[in-house]
């Protein structure tokens, strides 16, 4: 049937690409055969995960990124394993793309599919420190000190919002609260 045939040069080609990768140390040609295999297979699970581990090596990180999030919209992939794709694919569009509205787009997905994940209020202060947007880190800290609670995070926390109000948002008297 046709469908058997697909499936087995899908494995053909998952082969010669780890073949061209492992043994032959020529990634191009590993890229080409995972191209062939993604056209016959546009969402297999594991051409996918070939095709960013390849990309991540090759850092092609726009591509990689893409990966991680066509990965995470596979619907078979469990809760956790979505959320940690698209964290991860959150983190290469900040470090090594600096496109952070991509990045806040998909921190917005991960808070609607796991609000409490602690990774993605991590990644929203690096977003909203780095453009400045101060009200924005406020209320994410407000949210933090709100749900914190080891006494060692909860403390540096207030120190962070303290700073934060003294420094951004000339509020010393609010701050004032956050270093009792």
């Amino acid at each position: 049937s046709r469908q058997s045939d697909d499936e087995g040069r899908v494995a053909l080609y998952l082969e010669l690409a780890r073949l061209a990768q492992e043994q032959l140390q020529n990634p191009r040609g590993a890229a080409s055969h995972l191209r062939n295999a993604r056209k016959l297979a546009t969402r297999d699970p594991e051409v996918l995960q070939e095709l960013a581990t390849l990309h991540e090596e090759l850092g092609q990180w726009r591509e990689l990124a893409a990966i991680l999030v066509e990965q995470a919209e596979l619907p078979e992939a469990p809760l956790a394993h979505r959320v940690n794709l698209l964290l991860r694919a959150c983190r290469v569009l900040l470090s090594q793309l600096g496109r952070d509205e991509e990045a806040l787009a998909l921190c917005q997905r991960v808070r609607e599919l796991a609000p409490s994940e602690p990774q993605t209020s991590t990644i929203l202060a690096e977003i909203y420190s780095r453009r400045e947007e101060w009200g924005p880190l406020a209320g994410l800290l407000r949210e933090r000190i709100a749900v914190e609670s080891d006494p060692q995070r909860l403390a540096r926390l207030h120190v962070d919002m303290g700073q934060l109000l003294l420094e951004h948002l000339a509020s010393p008297e609010a701050a004032a609260t956050h270093f009792e």
